[in-house]
């Protein structure tokens, strides 16, 4: 979870599928939730109105016990199938940070 009031949306998975141009697209079939912009008029500690946006979470679709909520980010939404694969089977090296000995 983000810490303070940041952003949960980062923490949705999807389902994706493959479509006709070698891209991965999201599967609507799989989906339960979809973002649902919306406006809200707060008032600050000030007392001064303000409108703020934001995105609800609107689940469409029960979710079995167990599973997860599942957006659907939209048709425009599509990830490189060969960027993808490469990302799931290529390890990212990670640096290992030398320290100094401070005592030396």
């Amino acid at each position: 979870m983000p810490y303070g009031g940041g952003n949960m949306g980062q923490y949705f998975n999807s389902s994706f599928k493959p479509d006709a141009k070698g891209k991965l697209v999201v599967d609507t079939e799989q989906v339960n939730a979809f973002f649902c912009p919306v406006m809200l008029d707060l008032t600050d500690r000030n007392g001064i109105a303000r409108k703020e946006s934001m995105l609800a979470v609107v689940q469409h679709r029960p979710i079995v016990e167990g599973k997860q909520i599942k957006i659907d980010y939209g048709n425009k939404y599509t990830l490189d199938t060969g960027t993808s694969q490469s990302m799931k089977t290529q390890p990212v090296p990670l640096a290992i940070k030398q320290e100094v000995d401070a005592w030396n």
